[in-house]
């Protein structure tokens, strides 16, 4: 599934952990580290499984390349 932050295409879904309370997404990125994104309500906002895209808010902190 691919992943977008607004119009911008973010990467992919490349892996799901379950390291605990909350599964944490693996997000494969173009020219850039890997992204963990948690599966929470403010980060992941719609999941459209027939179009297969996934809407998030990278919230401060969870990228550090920015």
């Amino acid at each position: 599934m691919e992943v977008y932050e607004g119009d911008n295409l973010i990467g992919t879904i490349k892996e799901i952990l379950q390291p605990g309370a909350n599964d944490v997404w693996v997000v494969k990125r173009k020219g850039k580290r890997d992204l963990l994104l948690p599966y929470i309500p403010p980060v992941v906002l719609n999941v459209d499984i027939p179009n297969k895209r996934v809407d998030v808010e990278i919230l401060e902190g969870l990228d550090d390349e920015d």
